[in-house]
């Protein structure tokens, strides 16, 4: 069977950067399972996959055009320390971010002793990503995985929300939690691993027992100049 829309395809993978630089990689790890046509992953990655079966191995080099995007200087900003109000904020911390494009993470990247340097791009945006990747099996997606936007891992949904009015209401269609909590993306995001290496086909932040994000719990927001808005609730 061809992956083609609506399938589901077992894939092991790795990518690297220009440098040949391992990015991410689940060889060692159990197949990556992932729904094809529902933003699972990056575009150009997605697109090279179509009308492969069982047995093909693909070779890829993904522009940042159909990865993860050109960098935006634009998203570059110096924030005022006293934004975060009590909360010290650290590099590498992430917190989402409502602006005119929709929710964005944000991730800190300098703190000095009264500004706080802030990132909007992601951290591989600009980069030419290269894809091996191994098909290891395709079926067809059930009617549910195909409502939901992800794919039942035995069948069932993994999601902890509620599916109101046939929406995927869990994280935004694009990725779900897998056994042990976390979040698989299939190369639609990344977190930093122990020794701070980006990921970009596992996992990235969590949730607490709240559900706000266990990174740092805060949220910003665009006025209407445009600038961010550092406000430490959630309620705009």
């Amino acid at each position: 069977m061809k992956i083609t829309e609506n399938t589901v395809a077992d894939i092991d993978f790795i990518v690297t950067d220009k440098d040949g630089k391992v990015i991410d990689t689940n060889h060692g790890d159990k197949p990556f399972a992932v729904l094809i046509g529902h933003g699972s992953m990056v575009p150009g990655l997605e697109e090279a996959l179509l009308d492969h079966e069982p047995g093909d191995q693909i070779n890829c080099v993904v522009p940042p055009e159909k990865a993860y995007g050109v960098r935006n200087d634009n998203l570059v900003q110096v924030l005022d320390k006293s934004m975060f109000g009590d909360n010290e904020p650290q590099v590498d911390d992430v917190f989402l971010a409502d602006t005119d494009l929709g929710p964005a993470h944000i991730r800190v990247t300098k703190v000095c002793d009264n500004e706080v340097f802030v990132d909007g791009n992601h951290p591989l945006a600009g980069e030419t990503l290269h894809f091996v990747v191994d098909v290891i099996a395709v079926r067809e997606a059930t009617a549910s995985e195909i409502d939901h936007g992800h794919v039942h891992e035995d069948g069932k949904c993994s999601c902890e929300h509620d599916h109101e009015d046939g929406e995927h209401k869990c994280c935004g269609r694009h990725h779900h939690h897998d056994e042990d909590g976390e979040h698989n993306c299939c190369g639609r995001h990344h977190h930093h691993d122990e020794d701070s290496e980006h990921k970009c086909c596992g996992r990235h932040h969590h949730h607490d027992e709240d559900g706000e994000h266990k990174c740092c719990g805060r949220h910003h927001h665009h006025d209407e100049d445009g600038e961010h808005k550092c406000c430490g609730k959630h309620n705009h």
